[in-house]
C-alpha cells in the first residue's frame, strides 16, 4: 500500500515538473509574440 502511494506521488511530481516546463515554454513564446 505504501509504496504504491509513493509511485502516484512521484508520477505526479513528474507531471507536475512537465507542465511547470510547458508553462514556462509558453511564456516565453507569448513574450516574444508581444513585443513583434
Amino acid at each position: 500500500m505504501e509504496n504504491s502511494k509513493e509511485s502516484s506521488i512521484v508520477s505526479l511530481l513528474q507531471e507536475i515538473e512537465m507542465l511547470n516546463k510547458t508553462l514556462e515554454n509558453t511564456q516565453k513564446n507569448w513574450k516574444k509574440h508581444k513585443k513583434n
